[in-house]
């Protein structure tokens, strides 16, 4: 049974103004099993993803400053949380480590790659997933000569080091690696010659291999480490771009954005005027909802004497960025690990900070590049040294949170509250802040082969949502082979388009187009779903390739509801098929109605979705009931 303390506003300064809806947390006390808790640690990550495919969020942390940590904890129906580290007997902890689940191989099973200290060695493992029933994570020692050992720059800096992402648009997902090499990443061997590592290892058919020189195809990425890494495709051209924050041996703190050209190939954005820093995270997020990626810039200056600042980089939309200063967007600094998302469902992306001077602090985003800052309560929770992550554990339409760390001033000689929290914070709502809704699933969606340009080129309809603007709905897509092999843009249920990681990157589709570069296959299914601010997915509607049309004439069915009550209307020749949907894409009835028929029912006041199936077509409509 979990246990749960009272339930706290969130509550700080609130500047004048400005009339932001906080929300209250609720901590999960004891989630394992009930009887104890996650592991007491620091530097290091915590990842949220379902790896055993059951449709419930497990947890794994690897932390450690002078004694390693690592835990991986499956999650259960009733809320708690089971140890089942044991099972997979090649896992081992890490001082200085962060991690990434990934599925390398598309087999539908998210792997495990994890770097970090033992002793004063640095180490990366891969570690594979068997899949049912054991779902065992097996280390896979030929595939990690291709890579440096890797750690944090020391215990006070960031552990934002991999990135998961499809940069080549070739169906297999590659990862961005970054920090420390714990020596040098020897040439000969594959490497850069250099101790301070940023670098793409290309997925190859389920192995990896360094790509050389990716920037304009003569020279490595800046070699940087205690800063962090980030993806997301900054211009909307469908090429997935990158920056790259930490300190350099001649220019010490730096932050470099680069442009993904869409041939293996990397240019830097020049003309941005980054600070650079250490101990901090430098992060793509949507601030205004205009449907391009701005970037925020958090940490500490060695180049001013170690100075705390936060920035604020608003995409003007044509590969410029306006920098905006802490006196416009009450940004502050320090060292810190993020989180961002929509926590009070307003539709606008706020953060989360943890960390340094960052102390434990939401910014709350008040829609014209200015943000309302407001501390964490209950301060059990509050740490620094760990990381933090928004993860929708619940499916209940509101953002959870996972936070670790070292809490200044707790323990036995403290306040008492404890110095090492490790909890999920539930988010319980508020006043003004209500449940979330799923974006629609797009519509008319087509995958048609371009024999000339060798891909798939996909389209489909802007989705549209409760909160999010059109413009800030990003989408999700899966492609899955004849032969079984399935990859995502980010993993998600293949049903419900719900996602199946979080705490670590994986960037979404900003626009509603995007160019897959497989051979043609014939039988392949290809699918796309829309994904909110609020971290929410529409089911994914599979394309024309599987020989689902998707495109019904809106005259052969009707969908709407009247008060509680739903109506469903077949006007066609044929059999429909009605799926009723929850706002998290899970199946709550179906109907089959007769050609010319209908039907009606009552239901919960809510939004819903319905799927509507009439022979190889089909479409999905959203609908509010009880309102």
């Amino acid at each position: 049974m979990k246990k749960l303390l009272i339930s706290l506003a969130l509550v700080g300064t609130v500047f004048s103004g400005f009339s932001t809806n906080s929300v209250n947390w609720e901590i999960l006390r004891n989630p394992v099993d009930g009887e104890s808790g996650f592991p007491m640690t620091a530097s290091g990550r915590q990842l949220f993803a379902d790896f055993n495919n059951d449709g419930i969020m497990d947890y794994f942390i690897i932390a450690g400053q002078n004694t390693p940590s690592m835990g991986l904890f499956k999650g259960n129906a009733d809320g708690t949380y089971t140890d089942v580290t044991a099972v997979s007997e090649d896992l081992y902890a890490k001082n200085q480590s962060s991690a990434v689940f990934i599925d390398i191989n598309n087999d539908g099973n998210l792997d495990l790659i994890t770097v970090g200290k033992v002793g004063s060695d640095a180490f990366t493992d891969i570690f594979m997933n068997s899949g049912a029933p054991d779902y065992k994570f097996v280390a896979d020692w030929n595939m990690i000569e291709a890579f440096p050992g890797l750690c944090t720059e020391s215990n006070d800096n960031g552990s934002k080091l991999l990135a998961a992402f499809d940069y080549n648009n070739d169906g297999w997902t590659d990862l961005l690696i970054n920090g420390s090499a714990g020596g040098v990443w020897e040439e000969v061997s594959g490497g850069t010659g250099q101790g301070r590592v940023c670098a793409i290892m290309k997925n190859v058919g389920g192995s990896f291999e360094l790509v050389k020189n990716p920037v304009n195809g003569t020279e490595n990425f800046i070699g940087v480490n205690g800063g962090s890494v980030d993806v997301a495709d900054f211009n909307n051209d469908g090429w997935i771009d990158m920056v790259v924050t930490g300190y350099h041996d001649t220019y010490k703190s730096v932050t470099k954005l680069y442009k993904n050209n869409g041939n293996d190939t990397f240019t830097e954005v020049t003309g941005i005027d980054f600070v650079g820093h250490q101990q901090g995270e430098t992060a793509f997020i949507d601030v205004n909802n205009d449907g391009y990626a701005d970037i925020i810039e958090i940490g500490r200056d060695v180049n001013n004497g170690w100075a705390a600042f936060g920035k604020l980089y608003v995409n003007n939309q044509d590969e410029t960025f306006t920098r905006h200063e802490e006196a416009e967007t009450n940004f502050f600094g320090g060292g810190c690990a993020l989180a961002i998302g929509d926590v009070n469902n307003d539709g606008l992306n706020d953060y989360f900070m943890t960390g340094w001077n960052t102390n434990a602090t939401f910014m709350y985003n008040n829609g014209d590049n200015s943000f309302t800052k407001q501390n964490l309560i209950p301060d059990d929770a509050r740490s620094r040294g760990g990381s933090t992550t928004f993860v929708n554990i619940n499916n209940d339409g509101f953002l959870d949170m996972g936070i670790f760390g070292y809490r200044d001033g707790g323990g036995a000689d403290g306040d008492g509250l404890g110095s090492w929290p490790d909890y999920i914070l539930f988010n319980k709502g508020g006043d003004g802040v209500v449940a979330n809704a799923a974006p629609s699933a797009p519509q008319n969606f087509t995958a048609i082969y371009n024999e000339n340009k060798g891909c798939y080129e996909l389209r489909w309809e802007k989705a549209t949502d409760d909160t999010t603007p059109v413009e800030a709905i990003r989408y999700n897509i899966y492609v899955k082979n004849p032969d079984g092999k399935i990859n995502f843009i980010l993993p998600a249920d293949k049903t419900t388009g719900a996602l199946k990681v979080y705490g670590t990157q994986y960037p979404l589709i900003p626009v509603n187009k995007y160019d897959l570069y497989m051979p043609k296959t014939e039988g392949v299914e290809i699918a796309v779903s829309a994904v909110d601010n609020g971290w929410l997915a529409s089911p994914f509607v599979v394309g024309s390739t599987s020989g689902i049309e998707n495109v019904l004439d809106r005259n052969d069915y009707k969908v709407y509801a009247a008060g509680q009550t739903v109506y469903l209307q077949n006007s066609s020749n044929e059999v429909a098929v009605f799926e009723i949907l929850g706002i998290d894409g899970r199946a709550l009835s179906q109907y089959r109605v007769a050609a010319g028929q209908s039907v009606n029912f009552d239901v919960n006041t809510g939004t819903y979705l319905v799927k509507v199936i009439i022979g190889n077509k089909q479409s999905v409509s959203k609908i509010i009931a009880g309102f």
